[in-house]
């Protein structure tokens, strides 16, 4: 689909977007808790972590496009998408 200038977007578009955001931090605080004594579980860990580092960055970025009414980039959406999709797969394959 072609990509459109967006607005700053109404109230419940930006809430969802704070919400985003808070829940990709929460998760990197909760994964940076977990036990990691286990070589299996620090891995997958750290693949969580980096994963969404890696989402946070095309938040941001997205952010920035949208804050100064720009396109949003399609590989920084697609960057959100891909970094939490690898975080779920890794976290769903810790057994410890």
């Amino acid at each position: 689909a072609p990509l459109f200038r967006r607005q700053t977007g109404d109230l419940q578009c930006n809430l969802a977007r704070l919400r985003i955001i808070s829940d990709v931090a929460g998760a990197q605080t909760l994964i940076g808790q977990l036990n990691t004594t286990d070589l299996t579980t620090a891995s997958l860990a750290a693949v969580a972590q980096a994963s969404l580092k890696s989402a946070n960055d095309g938040i941001q970025d997205v952010l920035t496009a949208v804050l100064n009414g720009q396109i949003a980039p399609a590989n920084a959406r697609d960057q959100v998408g891909v970094g939490i999709a690898e975080a779920i797969l890794a976290v769903g394959n810790i057994t410890e």
